[in-house]
């Protein structure tokens, strides 16, 4: 049997399930430039 994963969009999840991402990014821009440095985990 294979592992089926489906990613999520985080407007799919309630926001009491979320993550304040203020708290772990001071801008729109510190959050993009980690998602970069971090896209080979999702390969």
């Amino acid at each position: 049997m294979k592992n089926v994963q489906k990613t999520l969009h985080r407007s799919d999840i309630p926001v009491e399930q979320t993550w304040n991402l203020n708290d772990l990014f001071a801008t729109v821009e510190a959050w993009e430039i980690e998602l970069t440095a971090t896209s080979f985990l999702r390969a």
